[in-house]
């Protein structure tokens, strides 16, 4: 018997009854429809969201440099995205600030402020590290209005930033260059709103003291998420 078994099983390897393997696909070899099915919503959207919500989400883990359609940070452009959702769906946003793309890893550092929820004297502030185009590291802590508000007029005051939206034009007006990316021009844009009204600003990080208040803002945070 045991050896009718084994004959038996023999038989089987032979005439290709073994179950086919199933290749493991590079994300470069799916679709866009089966990148979203397996990696979830990895777009300026998705994105936003993990910065609303200071939580680790279902989709944190997946953002990646090497998956396609996984979002990979514009500073201005997430900037107008958030301000857009504010405006549209989401008015507890109150601010954006980011810091990158940093010498390490093309990273880059945000916060978002926000209300906070059940408590109109506070704010909340939910923080992001992002090397990579990985989310590495999400905190979210709470801070009085008045600590917030301290930190808007340290923005107004700033004469080392610069008012408005970062342009094509003023970089050009200063030194040439081919096309239009000036993603690694500056490394700080800031927005935030008072009294409704949304303003930008931009400059440096190493040559502002205004990022220096930002960690009185983020000081005791509560980790969330850390890979």
């Amino acid at each position: 018997m045991r050896y009718l078994t084994l004959l038996l099983l023999l038989c089987w390897l032979s005439f290709g009854c073994r179950p086919k393997a199933i290749p493991l696909l590079s994300p470069y070899d799916l679709s866009p429809e089966e990148q979203e099915q397996q990696f979830g919503h990895l777009d300026i959207d998705g994105f936003s969201k993990e910065l609303i919500n200071g939580w680790a989400t279902f989709n944190t883990s997946n953002f990646n440099d090497y998956v396609p359609i996984s979002y990979h940070v514009e500073k201005l452009e997430l900037a107008q995205h958030i301000q857009k959702l504010a405006e549209d769906s989401n008015p507890e946003i109150n601010a954006l600030i980011i810091t990158g793309p940093g010498a390490m890893m093309w990273g880059y550092k945000l916060t978002l402020i926000k209300d906070f929820d059940s408590d109109s004297t506070k704010k909340r502030a939910n923080f992001v590290s992002f090397p990579h185009a990985r989310i590495t590291y999400k905190a979210t802590n709470e801070v009085s209005n008045q600590l917030v508000d301290s930190l808007y007029r340290h923005f107004e005051t700033d004469k080392l930033l610069n008012k408005g939206k970062p342009t094509v034009d003023y970089f050009k007006s200063r030194v040439s260059f081919e096309g239009t990316d000036i993603e690694h021009k500056y490394d700080l844009l800031i927005l935030f709103k008072t009294d409704n009204n949304f303003s930008y600003y931009w400059g440096y990080s190493n040559s502002t003291t205004s990022i220096d208040f930002l960690d009185k803002i983020l000081k005791g945070s509560v980790t969330t998420y850390s890979h």
